[in-house]
């Protein structure tokens, strides 16, 4: 029994001082030389939709040799000299073999990477370079370092790689002298390494795996080979078909041990470090084992002379051009500059010979979103001054949409806003845009940008409670709506519960936040739904029924609309009601059951209660879905007294995991029901009001100023007379950016990869009405145009190669709306809604070249996807009416 015990003894110590990281194997003065292969391929995505496989890839090889000591050691402690020698890169030669390569004169050949790897049982802790490695020589260094760091056993721990910080799982086989390295939530440790939008949905959806096999000697943990596989995949969140993956394969092989390499001696590791130095002769320094950024100068636009990119591509940014897929293409090129330029170089293309494309060129420096142009626009523009307003307001509307303004650009915004403005336009626009900025600084960092947020927040609270008319509140409860702040909800609720025509624009400044922030708010809403404590107006609870329906209806409360419909009165409420009930329960299965339940727990299954008079209504309808998104639009048209009161235009996109809204065009009226002779419908409340109408737009979730197109009867029949907008008119033009993302892509290998995403829309928004006095007859015509690019660029450099993938992805759609109405006798009113055919363009474009340009390649592929052209149903209504006009013609 007692030496039973005793053997136990010694094999629980021996176990316990025994440390997980293998390389304390590796024994003091040893040298371990091994042959080293690395090789990387990159491609694009294949299309699952049209079974396109994603063709041949292109990338590069390198074999080397490795000499590995361990120099100095000190407990757990380890110092690992590592040399690579005899480099030898070879590139692709595009034929059918995936794995062919040929060999280049490489700029490597003769060099010798020495570095010093320190570990802590057998975790890194250090990394040592010569202080003059070039990032891209370091990062080769960095990746072979990697290697060298693995547990012996089964455990997972956290570790700092080439990689970054990362989970690496180990299990060890039942063979005992092989064990499998996993890596996995790999996040980089780098600053400003990149930068993505809020919104997720136009960002990159990210698949990686990483494996590496080690098999040791049989007679210790000295690496006897490895190979390491890491599979990255890309794709663009709503367009799954533009993206790229990477393959990279690494092998590592003993080929002799021997005992004579030469050791340092120290009483910590800088001890052992200056002994180094001074031997070898070099200077070193301790580096992060992460991968660090290769940059270029120019991905898009191939050029950053600025001057010479707007004087190359002038025709595109012209007026004209705005709506295309063109113009789209070219602004991305023309962000890519303004970022790289000063503020003198921005300002040279401000000059009057740039007079006719100045609109387009304020997109592309509220896009690029730099503190140099902003600065630039604002020396160039007057905020007080008249003719200014509209360069002002195209700049501000811009800047609305952006997601990762810089701090300087809110902080000088929110200066001036509190300086004060003359211009009404101006000052009403600055107001608007500083809420959306500050909400999309938020959305970054509350905690690093906290002051002036709060700051901001009190401006525009502050300026709402010292309003003196309904025109100034309107305004700053559209800039609440922008800033999307939880703490300024109260402000929003007390509007709403005094009543009034105000009410219903505090409600749609509330339906512009998240979800989750109003979600608490239910029984308030339901009070306004059901006019509990006071009146309110259709418009108003019409509002309140639709956030309702976002947060999700309680069963009681469904129950008691069910039980309302078919009572008299507020028929065109309960018209638009049933619509979007209707609608919800088309697009969710869940609610259609409970729609269902409350319908006949009501006994209203039948013809007059679910047959309700009234032309209001809503209706979702989709423009396009497939495995990655869908996009479509919501319309919402709301009568009062037989004429148009609100009319909501709603075009989104969403995939699995969100819901952006793209554009929110609402165009209202009030105060016609005397010119055409109509009264309000029983249980509806009304005030007095001028006769008025006009146009709100929300762009991205930020509202725009409002476009009033007339006050009054006067101002009516004064463009009624004149004809004005007889001849299709401008309303809306501008270019801005959607997809803006940058991130660092650090590869096993010791490559730092990086993934560019751009992409912009490009839209015009006009409009044409006819009226004629004579025949009683109006007919309108909108046209939506939009142009649309998007551009990806994974980039891969090392000493001798640089590699790419370019994808890219355009199209030129049009919505037309089209109202004839006749009003010679009982109003007739017929909406139109088509969108005509148009062209998806998807090209892709791989190429590798070596930096001496001696060797060239490039593979493309492209196709053009035609979309069919196609009209809308509104409502069974709508179509009826339409029929009866068409006959009476």
């Amino acid at each position: 029994m007692w030496v039973s015990g005793i053997l136990f003894s010694v094999f629980v110590f021996s176990a316990w001082s025994l440390p997980t990281g293998g390389t304390r194997s590796y024994e003091l003065g040893g040298v371990y030389k091994y042959a080293y292969d690395a090789s990387v391929l990159v491609n694009g995505v294949e299309s699952l939709q049209d079974s396109l496989q994603p063709g041949k890839p292109v990338g590069f090889r390198v074999e080397s040799e490795l000499k590995v000591s361990n120099v100095w050691e000190l407990g757990r402690e380890v110092l690992l000299e590592i040399l690579v020698t005899n480099f030898q890169v070879f590139t692709s030669t595009g034929k059918d073999q995936l794995y062919n390569f040929i060999k280049i004169r490489s700029n490597l050949e003769k060099a010798k990477l020495r570095t010093f790897l320190h570990l802590n049982d057998g975790i890194a802790v250090g990394a040592y370079m010569d202080k003059s490695l070039q990032p891209v020589s370091a990062n080769v260094a960095r990746g072979v370092m990697s290697l060298f760091q693995y547990a012996a056993f089964s455990e997972k721990r956290e570790e700092v790689d080439v990689s970054g910080r990362c989970i690496a799982a180990y299990v060890r086989q039942n063979t005992g002298n092989h064990v499998t390295k996993q890596k996995s939530n790999c996040k980089t440790m780098r600053a400003n390494s990149g930068y993505e939008r809020s919104q997720k949905i136009f960002g990159i959806e990210k698949q990686q795996k990483s494996t590496v096999d080690y098999k040791f000697s049989g007679d210790g943990l000295v690496i006897d080979s490895l190979k390491a596989v890491e599979t990255q995949r890309m794709e663009v969140a709503i367009q799954r078909q533009v993206g790229a993956q990477i393959y990279s394969n690494q092998t590592l092989v003993l080929k002799e041990s021997l005992s004579e390499g030469k050791t340092v001696k120290g009483s910590d590791v800088s001890v052992a470090i200056a002994a180094l130095e001074s031997r070898h002769k070099m200077k070193l320094v301790n580096r992060e084992l992460e991968v660090e950024e290769v940059t270029r100068n120019s991905f898009l636009a191939g050029t950053t002379n600025l001057k010479k990119y707007v004087s190359s591509k002038k025709k595109y940014l012209t007026p004209k051009k705005v709506g295309q897929h063109e113009a789209a293409a070219v602004f991305l090129g023309l962000v890519e500059v303004i970022r790289s330029s000063s503020k003198e170089q921005i300002k040279s293309i401000l000059k009057d010979k740039n007079s006719e494309i100045l609109p387009q060129l304020l997109d592309g420096i509220a896009a690029a979103q730099t503190f140099e142009g902003h600065s630039a626009v604002m020396n160039f523009l007057d905020l007080n001054k008249e003719d200014d307003v509209h360069l002002i307001e195209r700049y501000l509307m811009v800047l609305s949409l952006a997601t990762n303004v810089p701090e300087t650009i809110v902080e000088d915004l929110f200066k001036r806003a509190k300086h004060g403005v003359k211009v009404v336009k101006a000052a009403k626009s600055l107001d608007l845009c500083l809420a959306a900025v500050a909400h999309a600084l938020s959305t970054k960092s509350k905690t690093e940008n906290a002051k002036v947020l709060k700051e901001i927040e009190s401006y525009i609270t502050s300026k709402l409670k010292n309003c003196k008319n309904d025109e100034c509140q309107v305004t700053q409860l559209r800039c609440l709506g922008n800033l999307k702040s939880d703490t300024t909800l109260p402000q929003l609720l007390d509007i709403v519960q005094q009543g009034g025509k105000l009410s219903a624009v505090a409600l749609q400044s509330i339906k512009a936040f998240p979800i989750e922030k109003y979600s608490h708010l239910k029984k308030i809403f339901e009070s306004v739904y059901l006019r509990l404590v006071k009146p309110y107006d259709s418009s108003a609870r019409g509002i309140a029924f639709d956030l309702l329906l976002n947060i999700g209806l309680n069963d009681d409360f469904l129950e008691l609309v069910i039980s309302q419909l078919g009572q008299k009165g507020e028929k065109e409420l309960k018209k638009y009601v049933w619509s979007r009930l209707s609608d919800k329960a088309e697009k969710c299965e869940k609610f259609r059951l409970k729609l269902i339940k409350a319908i006949v727990k009501n006994n209203k299954n039948n013809y007059n209660a679910l047959a309700l008079d009234g032309l209001s209504t809503s209706f979702t309808r989709i423009f396009h879905r497939d495995r990655s998104a869908e996009s479509g639009f919501i319309e919402s048209m709301e009568i009062g007294g037989g004429l148009l009161k609100r009319s909501v235009f709603d075009v989104y996109v969403k995939n699995n995991q969100s819901n952006f809204d793209l554009l929110s065009l609402n165009l209202f009226a009030a105060g016609l029901s005397s010119l055409a002779g109509t009264t309000p419908e029983e249980g509806e409340e009304t005030e007095e009001e001028d006769a008025t109408a006009g146009m709100e737009l929300a762009l991205g979730g930020a509202y725009l100023r409002p476009i009033v197109f007339f006050t009054g009867q006067t101002e009516l029949f004064g463009h009624v007379w004149s004809g004005t907008a007889s001849e299709r008119t401008t309303v809306l033009q501008a270019t801005s950016l959607l997809f803006d993302h940058r991130e660092l892509v650090p590869l096993q290998v010791g490559i730092a990869g990086l993934m560019v995403l751009y992409g912009s829309v490009s839209f015009d928004f006009a409009g044409q009405v006819q009226i004629s006095l004579w025949y009683k007859t109006c007919n309108s015509l909108v046209e939506n145009k939009a142009g649309m690019a998007i551009t990806g660029i994974l980039t891969l450099d090392t000493v001798d190669v640089l590699n790419d993938v370019r994808m890219d992805l355009s199209a030129q759609a049009q919505l037309d709306f089209t109202s004839d109405a006749n009003f010679s006798g009982d109003i007739k009113l017929c909406l139109k809604m088509t969108q005509p055919g148009f062209q998806l363009r998807h090209s892709l474009v791989k190429s590798t070249r070596t930096t001496d340009e001696k060797h060239r390649l490039s593979i493309k592929w492209s196709k053009v996807s035609p979309v069919p052209g196609r009209s809308f149903v509104l409502n069974q209504k709508n179509s009826e009416v339409c029929s009866e006009m068409s006959s009476d013609s």
